[in-house]
């Protein structure tokens, strides 16, 4: 087990389980530290005052983390980082609290917020007695940045007045705000411009063109429609002594017959909904041609429908498109959002876990189907006339625990006839590092060329100004299968 926040290491220490935080990376949040006879930091030394100075300045200048004292860390030759592979509690006597205060309060400019916590070790392990030394370090406001220590390091390890650093801590390292960077913020405070500087890349996947062959779709409507209209009863001749009606008022009066039969049954059917028994069976009432207008809809409503439903169980299988943004300053942004915009012929879906793939076009919604011809159906003053009557619904707690169900911000989708336009929840990007954002399913019907633009703006709640650019993304083909039934 490993620590993956600075709570969860802190609940390690507090539970007196050390041994957890074994394997835990350094990063831009943690820095473990070893432990000499003079203690973490020897400030007997001004090489020690300094490095002190430097470790606090460094995490202030990027969003804040702990210094954990009693814990060897080692670059492993399989691993990038270095991590804990020892715990190495000491004696309390070690730290006088007092001096490394005063360490930083001379040293560190502007004032920064540090707490200081003792844990000790488990009372029942044989080999190791002590404690371990934390120090947590606050993030500067955005209006107090950045964080400087007030004096350099010459190669002897002396302090040189008149000097000054910039310390950053940047994943397992710290390093120093260069003098381009440093001249550069400071022209744009006194000019009162700080701008947000980022850049947004496609890290993976692509934009999909997906095509289907019009003559395949038609082919397996017309399928479908063969399949409905194979209810109705074959054209036979009429029995010995029996003429088919052909007189000119023979079938008026049949279809007269037809319309009060189908009355009746449904005044029946008010009475068997009263009496308590919620719905009765009845024969077909249809004709022979409101059926066959009946299957002439549903095959118009799955021209407009299924298409679109294809398309999109389609696009489960595409590799979504995932950006990747960066931060390309010195300066911690908050809440950056990121807003991307496309032409209306692309179409975009939310990438889940839990999507389903289709195998093929038998998994699609299809609109509803006609009844087949001359099927009894159920009939009730409440229910449906295809369908027999559905179980109540839960009421009550259990019938409205769903909604309470929490959702997690996700990316919003806007589709108009200018454009197709994103907008990603707001995320912080430490300074020259990226964030990734949610992954989008990005894709469109019969696209033009091998390549997307992506047209995108950033902005961010701490600088002003707006980020901007165009991206070109690559466009992979596919066709949607269909298999006629």
């Amino acid at each position: 087990m490993t620590a993956d926040s600075s709570v969860q290491l802190i609940s390690f220490l507090a539970g007196k389980t050390p041994e957890a935080i074994l394997g835990t990376p350094e990063s831009e949040w943690v820095d473990f530290k070893g432990v000499s006879p003079e203690g973490p930091y020897n400030l007997g030394t001004e090489k020690g005052k300094f490095e002190l100075a430097k470790d606090v300045a460094a995490f202030a200048n990027a969003g804040g983390g702990l210094i954990v004292c009693g814990f060897k860390a080692t670059r492993r030759p399989a691993e990038l980082h270095e991590v804990a592979v020892k715990s190495t509690p000491f004696a309390r006597k070690l730290v006088n609290v007092s001096s490394y205060k005063d360490v930083i309060t001379e040293y560190v400019r502007p004032l920064v917020k540090v707490n200081y916590y003792w844990h000790d070790h488990p009372d029942d392990d044989p080999a190791a007695t002590g404690s371990y030394f934390v120090i947590e370090v606050a993030a500067l406001p955005e209006s107090d940045r950045w964080a400087l220590v007030t004096r350099g390091l010459n190669e002897d390890g002396k302090l040189i007045k008149g000097s000054w650093a910039i310390p950053i801590r940047n994943g397992d390292t710290t390093t120093y705000l260069s003098p381009d960077d440093a001249y550069r913020l400071l022209n744009d405070g006194l000019r009162g411009e700080r701008q947000i500087d980022v850049d947004l890349a496609a890290a993976d996947g692509a934009v999909w063109d997906l095509r289907m062959p019009e003559s395949q779709f038609e082919q397996l409507l017309e399928v479908r429609r063969r399949g409905l209209l194979s209810a109705l009863p074959q054209a036979r001749s009429s029995a010995p002594g029996r003429a088919a009606p052909s007189g000119p008022g023979e079938q008026p009066a049949l279809d007269m017959a037809r319309e009060s039969a189908a009355r009746l049954q449904f005044a029946l059917a008010e009475f068997v909904e009263s009496a308590g028994t919620g719905s009765v069976l009845f024969k077909d009432t249809r004709s022979p041609e409101q059926y066959v207008a009946e299957v002439d809809a549903y095959v118009e409503a799955c021209r407009e429908q299924v298409p679109s439903a294809l398309f999109a169980a389609e696009a489960r299988r595409c590799r979504p498109l995932r950006l990747q943004l960066e931060n390309d300053s010195a300066v911690m942004l908050r809440q950056v959002e990121v807003i991307v915009r496309l032409s209306p012929a692309h179409t975009a879906k939310l990438t889940t876990a839990s999507d389903d793939v289709l195998e093929d076009h038998a998994g699609i919604a299809w609109p509803t189907a006609p009844v087949p011809y001359g099927k009894k159906t159920y009939l009730s003053s409440l229910s449906s006339a295809a369908e027999p009557p559905m179980a109540p619904r839960l009421s009550g707690m259990f019938g409205v625990m769903h909604t309470h169900r929490q959702v997690p911000k996700r990316p919003e989708i806007r589709a108009s006839a200018d454009a197709l336009i994103i907008r990603f929840p707001s995320v912080d990007v430490r300074p020259y590092s990226g964030a990734s954002l949610d992954p989008i399913t990005v894709y469109g019907r019969s696209l033009a060329g091998d390549t997307a633009v992506v047209l995108w703006t950033a902005t961010c709640t701490n600088l002003d100004g707006r980020a901007e650019g165009d991206l070109s993304v690559s466009v992979q083909h596919a066709d949607v299968p269909l298999s006629v039934e």
